[in-house]
């Protein structure tokens, strides 16, 4: 019979921070794939040009999820903290990419809510995945 090999946990502070861009990079490859979904039912004028606000919101909010939920995968102490990190990675990482590709940046108000609405969804997705363990 094979001895299942057990998952390398992070051990120090820089494995986990390492985890958690690698979910935030994974998470901004997922919300390309979900913006360039969602211009196409624009396209086929499923929903009208006053929905992209809230459904970008929605997008920046499940995709943060994802990042606490993939950031997470092999932690086991202070799980919350660092999926809270992995959701704010993915709110900077995003906002410099799409800076990026815009050719502007401006740091407002807004990017300080964008980047505690990815706290708060990383860590549900943290949570979520520590349900899933349970």
């Amino acid at each position: 019979m094979k001895a299942k090999r057990k998952r390398k946990q992070p051990s120090v502070k820089g494995g986990a921070l390492l985890q958690g861009l690698k979910a935030a990079l994974f998470a901004c490859a997922l919300t390309i794939i979900v913006i360039l979904l969602t211009a196409l039912l624009l396209k086929w004028q499923l929903f009208g040009e006053g929905a992209i606000p809230v459904i970008t919101g929605v997008i920046k909010a499940l995709c943060a999820a994802f990042a606490g939920f993939m950031g997470s995968k092999s932690l086991e102490g202070k799980v919350w903290v660092w999926s809270g990190i992995a959701g704010i990675l993915y709110v900077v990482i995003s906002f410099i990419v799409f800076s990026l590709i815009e050719k502007t940046s401006a740091i407002t108000l807004g990017l300080a809510a964008d980047v505690l609405m990815g706290f708060i969804a990383g860590v549900a997705g943290g949570m979520l995945r520590q349900l899933k363990k349970a």
